[in-house]
């Protein structure tokens, strides 16, 4: 989508350097948030926070999409994002339960208390 966004046509005037540089600022922040939201659980050998991750990413390259004026590229990957993430997560449900998998119970919420900040008795 960011790719669309530089020479969708080869008319380099319709972005100048300092907004390439902008828009390179932003994805490179934006990666740094979404490599800290990524977590990996020692005991269960999985990996959390990877849809989370990239759908910041894809907020920021909406977002300029957005600031560009680029409505066709922003309406087509919001389908695309809306499709794949309704779809997908209950096709990986169906797919986990079809092969033996079994139901992980509900994460704890950020506000629960962890065993380190539970006084010992």
């Amino acid at each position: 989508m960011v790719v669309m966004l530089a020479d969708p046509f080869g008319d380099s005037t319709k972005l100048s350097d300092a907004a390439s540089r902008i828009i390179q600022g932003i994805l490179t922040g934006i990666g740094f948030l979404g490599a800290g939201v990524i977590v990996h659980a020692e005991h269960h050998f999985r990996v959390r926070g990877l849809s989370s991750a990239a759908c910041t990413w894809l907020t920021a390259c909406v977002g300029i999409a957005c600031g560009v004026g680029r409505w066709l590229i922003v309406a087509v990957a919001l389908a695309i994002a809306f499709t794949l993430l309704i779809v997908g997560r209950r096709l990986e449900h169906w797919l986990h339960r079809s092969f033996g998998g079994k139901d992980e119970p509900a994460p704890e919420s950020a506000a629960a208390v962890s065993q380190v900040d539970k006084p010992s008795t």
